[in-house]
């Protein structure tokens, strides 16, 4: 039986139910901890070498879910003459 913050399930499958919805929550969290992180770290190098980005591209770096193209963002940032040519740049389908 699974146990929870003091309570114990009474059921096997309940529990283990309750255990794998509290797991993906946890990664969903991180996944989101994640975007976060890569996109501050973004405007951050933007800002660093003086391309700050206007609101509107700020605001598009934060709202973006993608992690592969964040990732990407974040590779390219130290080499962009702009924000605006950061992103329209996409990674190579593969």
């Amino acid at each position: 039986m699974s146990t929870s913050q003091g309570y114990e399930f009474r059921s096997k499958p309940l529990g283990e139910l309750y255990s794998k919805w509290r797991g993906a929550g946890r990664e969903e969290s991180r996944a989101e901890g994640r975007q976060q992180m890569a996109a501050e770290a973004i405007i951050k190098v933007l800002r660093g070498r003086g391309l700050a980005p206007s609101t509107v591209e700020e605001e598009v770096i934060l709202r973006t879910t993608d992690l592969t193209l964040l990732d990407f963002w974040l590779d390219h940032a130290f080499q962009v003459a702009s924000a605006a040519e950061l992103l329209q740049a996409r990674p190579p389908v593969e």
